[in-house]
């Protein structure tokens, strides 16, 4: 997909040019980017589904204080939050636009569970 997308817009841009061997490698390293980009963001999820489902016990009890400080991050991240702390900049960015976001009944439910094991673990 990214790489018709790119062929489409060099050849919009230079119309009648054939595809030299450097544009495909700059068009396959700039493919092989947004695939390690999107990778990354997808790993970077503690608990993608903390928005649709209760979390168990049993799925909280082994992290560690920054993986639960994450896995609560990401609830506020997709609820639009904007972070100004340093820490949570560097994990969930800018992009956020609200200090109020509007949680889910789940969502806060699931955000007690979290907070309860990191007072339980002391974080």
């Amino acid at each position: 997909m990214f790489y018709q997308e790119a062929n489409r817009l060099w050849f919009s841009r230079y119309p009648g040019s054939k595809m030299s061997q450097i544009r495909t490698v700059c068009i396959s390293l700039v493919v092989l980017w947004a695939m390690v980009a999107t990778a990354q963001r997808a790993a970077a999820d503690v608990f993608p589904q903390s928005s649709r489902q209760n979390l168990l016990q049993s799925e909280l009890a082994s992290l560690t204080c920054d993986s639960l400080w994450l896995a609560k991050g990401e609830i506020y991240a997709r609820n639009g939050f904007r972070f100004s702390s340093k820490r949570g900049l560097d994990a969930f960015g800018a992009g956020g636009n609200t200090k109020t976001p509007r949680l889910s009944d789940l969502e806060k439910f699931n955000v007690s569970r979290i907070e309860e094991h990191e007072y339980d673990k002391g974080c």
